[in-house]
């Protein structure tokens, strides 16, 4: 699990990156849920065949 916060107008974000095998993880959804009452948004990404850096990238790449 990959965690990055983020501040976007001027509220602490969260973005996590999961494999195939941690989404299925009972405490890791656990922690999700308790993310979820720290940070106005939660973000879950589930990584696939693609690379997380080139996902974050492309995230990037799409909002300037």
């Amino acid at each position: 699990m990959h965690l990055r916060e983020v501040i976007y107008k001027n509220q602490k974000s969260l973005i996590i990156y999961l494999t195939e095998t941690e989404i299925k993880d009972i405490n890791i959804k656990e922690k999700i849920i308790e993310y979820k009452k720290e940070y106005l948004n939660v973000t879950v990404f589930l990584s696939g065949s693609r690379s997380i850096e080139n996902v974050l990238k492309a995230m990037v790449q799409k909002r300037m």
